[in-house]
């Protein structure tokens, strides 16, 4: 998020890593993997790095769009009310971005947790994932089964927590305070 506010709030931030972006976000999650597990081994730190990889992108260009997208009135009765740009940002830019980030957000959290799942598929001793490639492996299709409502579930019981925060945080917001 800090990064996405940087770039939103500075084109010349946004010019210097616009080659970087371009070229990392098209990378699909699960590509990350193989390198990950190779570099980190099977363990917990490359699980929690193809979270990192999942939700980064969202989660940045949903902050750049969110600073854009500040009402450029709010912003200007700031200046003429002389306030910082600490006060200008605190008070104006982020809570004008937060619905942007709640999406980013929900959105990221969505790919990072089909990217574990995934990694858990290609190369784990633990987990939801290596549950079900060892129940195909032993033909039960019923612990398969389960294992896929799980995933499900879990998805959905973390999309609630989000909505959840995001109506407590944006109850302000009329337009957004209901979540969707």
């Amino acid at each position: 998020m800090i990064l996405g506010f940087s770039m939103g709030l500075s084109q010349r931030m946004e010019r210097a890593l616009v080659l970087l972006t371009g070229l990392l976000r098209p990378i699909p999650t699960i590509a990350w993997v193989p390198a990950l597990i190779l570099w980190m081994g099977i363990g917990e730190s490359s699980k929690v790095t193809v979270i990192a990889v999942g939700s980064f992108w969202p989660v940045l260009l949903s902050a750049i769009q969110g600073v854009r997208s500040a009402d450029p009135k709010y912003i200007e009765v700031a200046r003429v009310l002389e306030k910082s740009t600490y006060t200008m940002i605190m008070k104006v830019i982020i809570p004008s971005a937060l619905p942007s980030i709640f999406t980013g957000l929900r959105v990221g959290m969505g790919i990072a947790w089909a990217s574990v799942v995934g990694a858990e598929l290609i190369a784990a001793s633990s987990g939801i994932g290596y549950m079900i490639m060892y129940a195909r492996e032993v033909s039960q299709p019923d612990v398969m089964l389960v294992g896929v409502a799980a995933i499900g579930l879990t998805g959905l019981l973390i999309d609630f927590l989000l909505l959840k925060l995001q109506r407590r945080l944006l109850k302000w917001n009329p337009a957004w305070a209901g979540g969707s």
